[in-house]
């Protein structure tokens, strides 16, 4: 059996777009795993992931739970599992690690209660696209957040005056209860603008 001591988990950031967009360490860490976890396998730089590295993916959470607060406890216990059986684990994200993934922060929390490593490497961020697209600048204020943190609140917790950026609309459930949080705070003829696959 491992010590705990000795497990580590490699979390990779993925970029915001295909394979090309990854960095040098999270190319090198990828083609060095054992096995890769995804928290999602729709993502557009998957498709040019090392060949011959399995990978597991962690979509079936979404798609099997109904409250969709309990997505990213169910993943990161999933990774903590996987780690612990084997002793370490490679789990790539979407974009950067360090935005708007709440599931990186539970498992940092959870290793280190464990007293395993964590090593994170960064990727690009969504961020960066999505303004581009939108022909935008993240200063003098820019509000992000995760949506799925909105879904179980009456009041969205975002100042009306400062734009908003909303991560992780994944799905019309989402995105239609998220649109009854945000009645409460915006009115119903607020501009929107729904920014799919701004990487690539």
């Amino acid at each position: 059996m491992t010590q705990h001591s000795d497990i580590l988990i490699t979390i990779v950031g993925l970029g915001p777009g295909e394979a090309g967009m990854l960095t040098r360490d999270a190319w090198e860490a990828l083609t060095g795993a054992s096995v890769i976890y995804l928290r999602t396998q729709r993502h557009p730089a998957v498709a040019g992931l090392p060949a011959g590295v399995p990978i597991q993916i962690c979509d079936d959470i979404y798609e099997d739970t109904a409250d969709l607060s309990a997505v990213y406890p169910l993943i990161a216990a999933r990774i903590i599992a996987a780690a612990q059986t084997a002793g370490g684990v490679v789990y790539a994200v979407p974009g950067d690690p360090h935005t708007a993934e709440a599931s990186v922060e539970m498992i940092r929390m959870e290793a280190f209660k464990r007293g395993w490593g964590v090593r994170v490497l960064p990727g690009v961020s969504f961020v960066q696209p999505v303004m581009a697209l939108l022909e935008r600048d993240v200063l003098p204020n820019l509000q992000l957040c995760d949506a799925l943190a909105f879904l179980d609140l009456h009041h969205p917790p975002v100042s009306p005056d400062v734009p908003v950026l909303l991560a992780q609309v994944y799905s019309r459930a989402v995105a239609s209860e998220l649109k009854l949080t945000l009645m409460n705070q915006y009115p119903e003829e607020h501009l929107v603008a729904l920014v799919h696959a701004a990487g690539t």
